[in-house]
């Protein structure tokens, strides 16, 4: 299998790289600094031929593009799985009637536009490994955050944005798993659990490696499952 994760660099990301390593796929591992990602890059040097990095920064075209053109070499045969992973949380983290337009604006660049961008741009990729007989599988990283139902059901109304954001995503993986259903290009939205990462904090419940090692279970679940799944680290269906 072939692999391309999306803010690979730290938490979760780093820790699919380094499980799907350990196990024998190949992997393209992006971020926007390969460079200063120390972490990472002690992995690839662990697995030289089979962990590749590369910059791409998920709300550049010009990065997008490139990082696309990168792939096409290391992979030609195209990418059977494409981990969008890459989202941003950073404060402040406001309530509704508090949040500006800049808050709100910089977390969908990167959480809904810069996903939707870097999605649209890999498609010739999964639809190659289509046509050479492979499974293709998108994986979208989303949150318990983006369900509508649990967050009414919390009373909560911090972090709009994000929340706002984890919604949207939810949307357009909705709309690319109806648009590519006919090309059995399967979409699956991933709430990763509350983890241990610098967006999580210590105070989460699952370390990176419980979490991952649930979650490669499922999404190798993929090919064989419905579309527009919205499920847990365990597998479970997840609330709208």
């Amino acid at each position: 299998m072939a692999y391309v994760v999306t803010g690979s660099s730290r938490g979760i990301g780093l820790e699919l790289v380094r499980q799907l390593a350990e196990r024998g796929d190949t992997v393209v591992a992006t971020c926007r600094n390969p460079s200063k990602a120390t972490e990472l890059q002690k992995i690839q040097e662990a697995f030289p031929r089979l962990v590749h990095t590369i910059p791409l920064d998920t709300i550049s075209q010009e990065s997008i593009d490139a990082a696309v053109e990168s792939v096409q070499k290391i992979l030609p045969k195209g990418i059977t799985v494409l981990i969008n992973n890459a989202a941003i949380n950073d404060p402040p983290r406001s309530s509704a009637s508090k949040a500006s337009m800049q808050e709100l604006t910089e977390k969908f660049h990167t959480n809904v536009s810069g996903t939707v961008a870097v999605t649209n741009a890999f498609l010739p990729l999964l639809r190659k490994a289509r046509e050479n007989g492979s499974p293709a599988s998108i994986i979208m990283v989303s949150s318990d955050s983006g369900s509508l139902k649990m967050r009414l059901d919390s009373g909560a109304s911090d972090s709009i944005a994000y929340f706002c954001s984890k919604a949207g995503l939810n949307m357009a993986s909705i709309s690319f798993a109806n648009e590519l259903k006919k090309e059995d290009i399967k979409v699956l939205i991933l709430h990763p659990g509350w983890v241990q990462t610098d967006m999580g904090s210590m105070a989460a419940t699952l370390t990176p490696q419980e979490s991952i090692t649930a979650v490669l279970k499922v999404i190798d679940s993929v090919p064989n499952g419905e579309t527009a799944r919205y499920v847990n680290w365990k597998g479970e269906s997840m609330p709208w």
